[in-house]
Formats: structure tokens, sequence, C-alpha cells
């Protein structure tokens, strides 16, 4: 038996935004959860380490949720780490 390791990633994508997930990938199938900083800010009151922030809307070439990423990074600030992803530049 292996002593192997590994470490679950939060997920917070942001999409018109708000914290929003695709239903099996599928753009135009979405269910919309609310605030994205509120949404990472629990995910780290949760003991999340790692917290994945994703922009849906710049990934898709559209218009991005640049002020949304910057307060889920910030609700990470000091406990968790962050990955960002999603057409950011």
């Amino acid at each position: 038996m292996s002593n192997a390791q590994f470490t679950l990633m939060a997920g917070v994508e942001i999409a018109n935004g708000q914290v929003e997930v695709l239903s099996h990938g599928e753009a135009d199938d979405t269910q919309q959860y609310g605030d994205p900083r509120a949404a990472t800010q629990r995910w780290v009151n949760s003991g999340a380490l790692w917290v994945h922030i994703a922009d849906l809307d710049a990934a898709a070439g559209r218009a991005g949720n640049g002020a949304e990423v910057a307060q889920a990074v910030a609700a990470c600030r000091g406990t968790a780490h962050v990955q960002l992803a999603g057409g950011i530049r």
C-alpha cells in the first residue's frame, strides 16, 4: 500500500460576474451560485489550501470578470494558494 498524498483544489469558476457551474461542460447549460468572493471565502473558511479561480468569459473571448477575479484572489490572501485560469491576460 502506498502512502501517496494529494491535495484537493477548490474551484471557483466565474461568468457574468457570478460563480457559475457548467453542466457537462456546456456553456449554454449552467447553474449560478452567487458572489465569487463569498464563494471563495467559504472555501478558505472550510480549510481549502488551494483555490482554482477561472474566468469563463475571458476564456471564451468575451469581456472578462477582472474585478470579481481580483476580489476572489483577495479572499485567499495569507491563507490559501491561488491558481488562475481562463484567458486571463
